[in-house]
């Protein structure tokens, strides 16, 4: 995963508009939230685009 990998080295994001630091143990759970929303939507979506055929 690159996300990992980047970790190993050191190397965190932070936001500075949003409260988002993934160099902090709160903001990799709210990172880790986001990614598992966005991988449900994705396919849940695919799921919908698949009924339509």
């Amino acid at each position: 995963m690159i996300v990992a990998d980047l970790r190993r080295r050191g190397v965190g994001f932070r936001s500075l508009k949003e409260a988002l630091d993934t160099t902090t143990p709160g903001g990799r759970l709210i990172s880790h939230v986001f990614a598992a929303l966005a991988e449900f939507i994705a396919g849940d979506h695919a799921d919908r685009l698949g009924q339509c055929s």
